[in-house]
């Protein structure tokens, strides 16, 4: 596979532009952005494979939150990684752990009926699962209340240069 390309990544401005970019979808759907971001964002990763990651998530809660609802943003380390995770609400209420399960699967749309209707092929979250793999760090989803996901990816501080 490919070998990421290391460097310091400023997750903090990544994040923020790929938000700003979004504002004009944010604006139409109402929707507000909360931000409780770590002291040092920096870390060493893949830069392009870190925008990636950010606009998978930024745009997935731009698009399927709930009109007029918060976006929570927080990023912070533990002892192994950097974290971010995005939380928003949901219209309807708890999802099953397969459905939750399966928001990785390739072309998985909750809802069928709306393929047709936006820009999203549904392959996101697989993508990002494989990029959190190339990166040594993971992706997970859950749901810590009715009407809420939060998604949290996690990058590994020594990053695990892969083998040539």
């Amino acid at each position: 596979g490919e070998n990421p390309d290391w460097s310091c990544v400023d997750a903090h401005q990544v994040l923020r532009q790929i938000w700003h970019d979004l504002s004009g979808k944010a604006r139409a759907r109402d929707l507000e952005i909360a931000w409780s971001l770590t002291e040092d964002g920096h870390l060493e990763s893949d830069l392009e494979l870190v925008k990636v990651i950010g606009a998978n998530l930024l745009d997935n809660a731009a698009s399927y939150a709930r009109k007029g609802s918060l976006v929570k943003v927080e990023t912070f380390w533990d002892s192994t990684s950097f974290l971010i995770r995005v939380e928003n609400q949901v219209e309807g209420d708890w999802f099953s752990p397969e459905e939750l399960a399966s928001f990785f699967d390739p072309f998985y749309r909750r809802d069928q009926a709306r393929v047709l209707q936006d820009d999203h092929a549904g392959i996101g979250l697989s993508f990002c699962r494989d990029v959190m793999e190339i990166l040594g760090g993971e992706i997970s989803v859950n749901q810590p209340e009715s009407h809420r996901v939060v998604f949290e990816v996690s990058f590994p501080i020594i990053p695990r240069k892969a083998s040539k």
